[in-house]
């Protein structure tokens, strides 16, 4: 008697992290290949080898693949990137995040427009955010360095939204008609006002020192929890009250 050959393994009796990531590398292909109107659940449920119904059983609905697909897009790109950030100047290491952000933009359109592009008020996509923790993380390096002239939020909201400006401003205009230089100089204009050349230049003033002090807090483990909150809300005030940014 003939034996039955194995039985093909489905990918929904996969790992359910397997399966989600197979899934995420088909819907990646279909965004960057065929666009974004081409991005269906019924699309990227057969090119998967799935059901439609099993898409919505590992993101919930269209919305929760979307969110998904767009931090493994992210995540993908910034892992083949990462040596492009490695500066021992924390300074030259923003300008490089800020390029990074605009050629990700730039070469990622469609991926770039749903992680930026639709904001839904009160809310960013888990992508988006973490792109704005590492760009915070970023900004307390050079606070701690003396470099920072404005709070570490205040430096955030501006680099962001200048940035993310000139990419939906450049991607407004056919590719032959984009002036890279519009990047360049808001770049250098937005940092050069955040930062200072040298941490003398800069931490010799009470703002300078306010700053370094306020991106430590906490680190002073010698103060308890509502004494370093109350250190804090003294520094904000004296960094308002001199600078004129609320933080």
């Amino acid at each position: 008697m003939k034996k039955m050959g194995k039985k093909r393994e489905s990918p929904i009796d996969l790992d359910k992290n397997e399966t989600k990531g197979m899934v995420l590398s088909v819907a990646y292909r279909i965004l960057t290949i065929e666009g974004r109107d081409a991005l269906t659940t019924r699309t990227v449920a057969e090119k998967a080898g799935l059901q439609p119904h099993d898409l919505y059983r590992y993101f919930g609905d269209k919305k929760g693949l979307i969110e998904a697909l767009v931090e493994y897009g992210f995540v993908k790109y910034m892992s083949e990137k990462m040596q492009q950030l490695e500066h021992e100047d924390p300074v030259e290491s923003l300008r490089a995040g800020w390029d990074l952000h605009v050629e990700f933009g730039l070469t990622h359109p469609e991926l770039y427009s749903l992680m930026y592009g639709e904001p839904e008020f009160g809310q960013k996509t888990s992508a988006a955010s973490r792109a704005e923790t590492q760009l915070i993380k970023k900004l307390r390096v050079i606070a701690v360095a003396g470099r920072l002239t404005v709070a570490v939020e205040t430096a955030a909201d501006l680099i962001h939204s200048a940035a993310c400006g000139i990419v939906l401003t450049l991607l407004t205009k056919p590719k032959a008609e984009r002036d890279l230089s519009l990047s360049r100089d808001a770049r250098d204009t937005v940092i050069g006002r955040i930062t200072s050349r040298t941490v003398v230049e800069n931490i010799n003033t009470k703002v300078g020192a306010a700053l370094a002090l306020q991106a430590r807090l906490d680190d002073l483990s010698e103060l308890t929890q509502a004494e370093r909150g109350l250190l804090g809300e003294w520094l904000k005030r004296m960094i308002h009250e001199r600078t004129g940014t609320l933080i």
